[in-house]
């Protein structure tokens, strides 16, 4: 049973051509995003509805991806 989740995650970048870890923070950061624009959540309460344990790495990942924090974010959109 060692081999199974890495037989999956090979099955998944075989099937999709991408790596599963990428695939599902690409997935939590675009349902941040939408959460940023569309709702008064918090940072916090953001970071748990897609998925992280801890605020400080969500906002790690959002900031890789998107170049700014969840708070800049919010700060800058119209």
């Amino acid at each position: 049973m060692k081999n199974v989740p890495r037989y999956l995650s090979a099955l998944f970048k075989r099937n999709t051509g991408q790596n599963y870890i990428k695939y599902l923070t690409d997935v939590r950061m675009d349902a941040a995003y939408k959460l940023l624009t569309g709702t008064d959540m918090m940072t916090y309460e953001i970071a748990e509805a897609v998925g992280y344990h801890t605020v400080r790495w969500f906002v790690e990942s959002f900031k890789k991806k998107f170049g700014m924090s969840p708070l800049e974010y919010k700060k800058k959109k119209p």
